[in-house]
């Protein structure tokens, strides 16, 4: 008993289980990420002071005249343009706080301007060379821009330097036309009247390239660099035009102790709270107080259109996410819904998308009864004008006054003014149309009579064309002996019987 009792109290909502683990999970998550937050690692901030070495090429430029090198010494051609490549080594000291852009630097060391000239020619043809090597102990106060939030800066100021060494190498060759003389001996010496002391200028632009971590108190930095220094107060002599300019490109290594950041506080102890017990937690619940499903963030869908009751202005229909929960509208409540019709406002039919069934001339008799889809008319007359009875008359008129040659076709003279005038009808009634029907008595065959009256309508019609009317607007038939409209057994029925019909209509 006391079994079955312990296997009663066993939930057995699996989704009540699901629920438990999730917030156990979560819970534990959290408190993981507090003993995480607590044990942060030590920071420290960038140094304000950097020590450092220097290393560079300087790529000298030579300009101006010299020949006389010492008093012992003067060279048989004179020396204009030279170039060479020296080295500089040294080390610096850098000041700039953390968050400012301006500091200052000092660099000093051994600066090397070494040259060689351009070949000269003497007065004996004989090939000359000349190399000089000049250097320096320098020092170099600057003061530092870093405008930007990453690593570029520049530099410029003062150059000031102490000579160290002033010797030449001058080399002779022999004459081209005598290739069998000797070798010219090298001459090397000191050159004189150099200046002991320079002050010149020099800036530049660097890069600073941070290589220790935030959690590192020492910050080491690689600066690749590059800097100008004109010749103005490069002038190695105080005798004859000698001037120098120098362009150095290098790498600098620099070193910096930072000071220790405080650690924030870990943030506190989120509560983890279901209010509505759905298994989405309140923080990510959109609906807290109404249980709901995960995929609709906590949130019920009671229509099941996959659309929140929260966002659905229809929750009780089953609508589209594209009218905010809704069913297609149908404004106009003719059947065909607002994304198919193209009169939403105004009832319609299918075969005309919605729309109703349009009357082009405004008459009221809709463009499928109406006959004359252009011009107004009552439905009476299938939505075309009535014909006036004037008209009417004129064209009854004409009929009556169309005379033929006997048992013949051919029109005779005398019909021509009125059929004249049913052309002026014509051409006055653009939207007019002639039906002309020939009829004879019965006098002769039937099938000769027939012929006869189809002849006899056309001859009518091919003369109102010849007027100037389209075919299109006339049309003709012949009936023979079979409607007669009087007693053919009299002359005056006959003569009646054997008649032209003209009947006038705009449809």
């Amino acid at each position: 008993m006391k079994f079955r009792n312990k296997i009663k109290n066993v939930p057995r909502n699996a989704g009540s289980i699901k629920s438990l683990l999730i917030k156990t999970l979560m819970v534990s998550a959290f408190i993981i990420t507090g003993i995480q937050t607590n044990a942060q690692t030590q920071q420290y901030s960038d140094p304000s002071w950097y020590f450092g070495v220097v290393g560079a090429a300087n790529v000298n430029f030579f300009d101006g005249s010299t020949r006389q090198l010492n008093a012992e010494f003067t060279s048989p051609a004179t020396f204009h343009k030279g170039r060479g490549v020296g080295v500089y080594a040294g080390g610096l000291i850098q000041y700039r706080p953390a968050k400012s852009v301006l500091g200052f630097m000092l660099q000093g060391g051994y600066d090397s301007r070494r040259g060689k000239f351009e070949q000269q020619t003497t007065a004996c043809n004989c090939p000359a060379d000349l190399s000089t090597n000049l250097s320096y102990v320098t020092l170099e106060p600057s003061l530092l821009l870093a405008p930007f939030k990453n690593g570029f800066y520049i530099y410029a100021g003062p150059r000031m330097a102490f000579t160290t060494e002033k010797s030449f190498t001058y080399k002779q060759g022999i004459n081209p036309a005598f290739p069998n003389q000797a070798p010219n001996p090298d001459v090397e010496g000191e050159i004189n009247n150099t200046q002991i002391t320079r002050i010149s200028g020099q800036v530049g632009m660097g890069y600073d390239i941070m290589m220790g971590s935030s959690t590192s108190k020492s910050k080491f930095v690689v600066s690749p660099f590059v800097s100008y220094h004109p010749y103005f107060g490069q002038n190695p002599r105080t005798v004859e035009t000698w001037n120098l300019t120098t362009i150095r490109a290098g790498i600098a290594l620099k070193v910096g102790t930072g000071r220790k950041l405080p650690v924030p506080p870990p943030p506190p102890m989120p509560v983890v709270l279901d209010r509505d017990g759905d298994g989405v937690l309140d923080a990510a619940d959109r609906c807290p107080d109404i249980a709901g499903s995960a995929s609709l963030q906590g949130c019920p869908d009671r229509d099941g259109d996959g659309i929140a009751d929260i966002d659905d202005k229809c929750p009780d229909v089953f609508g589209l996410a594209r009218y905010q929960g809704c069913p297609i509208p149908d404004t106009d409540n003719d059947g065909i819904n607002d994304e198919l019709d193209k009169c939403p406002t105004v009832a319609g039919i299918a075969r005309y998308q919605g729309c109703p069934i349009p009357d082009t001339d405004g008459d009221g008799v809709n463009d499928e009864e109406d006959k004359c889809i252009n011009d107004k008319g009552p439905a009476s007359n299938f939505g075309c004008p009535v014909i006036s009875e004037e008209i009417i008359k004129r064209i009854k008129i004409a009929a009556q006054n169309i005379f033929f040659e006997t048992a013949k076709s051919n029109l005779l003279a005398r019909s021509f003014p009125k059929l004249n005038d049913v052309v002026s009808i014509l051409k006055d009634n653009a939207s007019f149309k002639l039906q002309i029907d020939g009829h004879t008595d019965f006098v002769g065959k039937d099938e000769y009579n027939q012929t006869l009256s189809e002849q006899r309508a056309a001859s009518v019609r091919a003369y109102l064309i010849s007027q100037g009317i389209a075919e299109s607007r006339i049309s003709s038939a012949g009936y023979g002996e079979s409607r007669p409209v009087a007693d053919n057994n009299t002359t005056a029925g006959k003569a009646l019987n054997r008649r032209v019909e003209m009947t006038l209509r705009n449809y």
